[in-house]
Parts: structure tokens; sequence; C-alpha cells
């Protein structure tokens, strides 16, 4: 019998084949399994296909080139089919990634794309497009001291009271070794995410947030063509295509049959955050400017809503 390694993340216990060091280990009855096997080549009846993936209502089928095929089925269940020559940490990147995200997107979470902290007391995400910065204002918010729920892939559960709560992940977040060097970081002793890129993994388990923190604001990071840092808040129904625009792995929520509820939620959701578009340009500011001007924000927010 296979060693079985026992691991949590997003609320839920992992029993996994695989050893997965970027997950904290536990104990206790797994709510899902993750083994290494065969996946079907195709699903027989899919509602989205594209060129790495097929879906269907609680079926998920996952085909990265040079690395693995990820078979996830019905919230609880992944199956990993290693193609030659892959490494163990191009499988994880993409079954921390993509594969969690559909796996979450089964058990009925709001998935959404970015990096949320514990700032003032409130849960704050951070989204946008890639190559904003998410990761790297995450990482500055961490050297001020402040507590990470999740990086890249961001659970949202709607309570009974309509409020969404960010369900925290794992403690690491993943930086470019450009955006590393920024923070005063040295990426020598740093684990690559994957062996051809120039990213690299950062634990974080003195300051990660292990307990689930009231979303209240998040933050769409943009590009700036001039010095300073622009704020401006999303309101009425742009606040909620913010929230679709920025949902982690759009494409997947049709096939999986999942698009009716994510839409419910994002509009639950909307309803008790406040969202708020940044400009910024990597050239004329800092990722330390950047999170001292939406710290600000934060403390302002909080004074008003005291007032």
């Amino acid at each position: 019998m296979k060693k079985q390694y026992i691991y949590k993340a997003y609320d839920l216990i992992f029993s996994s084949e695989l050893m997965i060091p970027e997950l904290p280990e536990t104990e206790g009855r797994p709510d899902v399994v993750i083994r290494m096997g065969k996946v079907p080549d195709f699903l027989e009846n899919p509602k989205e296909t594209a060129r790495r993936f097929q879906a269907s209502e609680q079926e998920f089928l996952l085909m990265v080139d040079d690395t693995a095929s990820f078979y996830i089925k019905n919230g609880n269940e992944i199956i990993i089919e290693p193609l030659g020559g892959s490494s163990e940490l191009d499988i994880r990147l993409f079954l921390l990634g993509s594969a969690f995200g559909a796996l979450l997107q089964q058990r009925g979470y709001l998935v959404l794309h970015g990096a949320a902290l514990e700032i003032k007391g409130k849960g704050v995400l951070f989204t946008g497009r890639s190559g904003m910065g998410k990761s790297t204002l995450a990482a500055a918010f961490h050297e001020k001291g402040y507590h990470v729920l999740t990086d890249d892939v961001c659970a949202v559960r709607i309570g009974e009271d309509g409020i969404p709560y960010i369900v925290p992940g794992f403690p690491s977040l993943k930086l470019w070794k450009d955006a590393a060097e920024r923070l005063g970081r040295t990426v020598g002793g740093l684990i690559p995410v994957r062996k051809t890129m120039d990213k690299f993994r950062i634990d974080i388990e003195e300051q990660f947030c292990e307990r689930t923190i009231p979303l209240q604001e998040i933050y769409v990071l943009g590009e700036a063509d001039e010095a300073g840092i622009q704020l401006s808040e999303i309101t009425g129904m742009d606040k909620l295509e913010a929230l679709i625009r920025n949902s982690y792995r759009y494409r997947y929520l049709e096939g999986q049959g999942v698009k009716p509820l994510h839409f419910k939620q994002c509009a639950a959701a909307a309803n008790q955050i406040a969202v708020y578009r940044v400009s910024w340009s990597k050239i004329h500011s800092s990722p330390d400017k950047l999170a001292s001007f939406i710290e600000r924000q934060i403390e302002q927010d909080a004074t008003r809503i005291d007032a």
C-alpha cells in the first residue's frame, strides 16, 4: 500500500499519494483523495472543451503538455497521470493551481483570482490581470507584518448571514525573481515553482492566517502610464462585473454547471464589499509605496465606518 500524506488547505483535509510540501500536514478523515493513476483520455459528454481542458458536471479533465493530466471528480477526488520526464515541481504547480481551482468550484466555492490577506482586521483581496503585481503586493504587506490567507486561488464561502468569507489556502507566496529582489530577498535559497521558470516559492508559516475572515475590500490592480497611484471606487453593476471578470478560470464554470451559482455568489458578495480600482506604475512606484497607499485607504475606510 502506498504511503498516504495528510494535508490541510481551504478548510479541507487531503489524503495524497504525492508529497506536497507546500501544504501543512494534519490529521483526520480526508475530504479529498489525491492519487496517481490512469485518467480518461476524454470525457464522454463534455459541455466545454478547450485545448487544455474538458469539463462536464462534477467532472473536469486538465491536460498539461509535458507535465501531467489531472482528472477531478465530484469535488472529492483528483487523479494524476504524470507524463514521461515531468518533475514533481511541475506537477504540484498545476495541482495547486488549476486542478485545485476546478475542485473548489465543484464543491460550490466562489473562486476568485488573487492574493488575500488580513489587513487591519479586514479580509482584503488583491486581484487584476496577470503581471499586475498581486503576489508582489501581498509579499510587501507580509513584510509589514500582516497575515496572508491565500495566493493565486482565493476560495470564498458565502455565509448564512450573506457575508462572504475568505477561506485560508496554504502558507505560501509565489514571486518572480525580479519581484523578490525588489523586496530585498535573495532567491538563491528559494525553491522554484517550476524548473523552467524564474518564479520562486516563499514559505510564510509564521504569518499565515488559519481562520476564515470576512471579505470586506477588493483592490483591482491596473497599470498607470505616469507617476503616482490613482484610486477610484467601483460601484453598481461595474462592481459585479469586476468580480466576474476576476474569477479564477472563468471558462471552467460553464462546463461544470456551476455558472448560475457563481453569478449568484458574485452578486451576494458585491452587496457586502467595497471594490476599488488602483492604477500604478512599476517604474515610478515600488510595491512598498503601493502597500502604504492601500494601507492608508483601509485605515480611512475603517475610520469612516466607525464614525
